[in-house]
């Protein structure tokens, strides 16, 4: 039997390296015994860190309104953690073909 080798997309990989950053960074989070209720959600460092930005950065898009789930406790600021995978998912867009080099 003949094997064929299949070479996945570039967004699908894309999505792929986005997921291992968010399951990396839900290890990284609270402990599993604490209040329940904070593993609902990340907080701007840990959306930094998958997003592999600042967390200047973070609450700057948070002031713009650009990142979905946000959740503020008064000066605290979280994020639902059900809403970020699918954001990320549907703002990642396939790599130019033309800028190969």
């Amino acid at each position: 039997m003949k094997q064929i080798n299949v070479v996945p997309s570039r967004r699908a990989v894309q999505a792929l390296r986005v997921d291992k950053r968010i399951r990396s960074a839900m290890r990284h989070t609270v402990d599993h015994d604490a209040n329940s209720e904070l593993q609902l959600f990340f907080t701007a460092h840990e959306v930094a860190q998958i997003l592999r930005t600042t967390d200047k950065a973070v609450y700057a898009q948070v002031e713009r309104g650009l990142l979905p789930g946000v959740t503020r406790i008064g000066r605290r600021v979280l994020f639902r953690r059900a809403e970020l995978p699918d954001w990320l998912r549907q703002k990642s867009a396939p790599s130019p073909k033309g800028n190969r080099r």
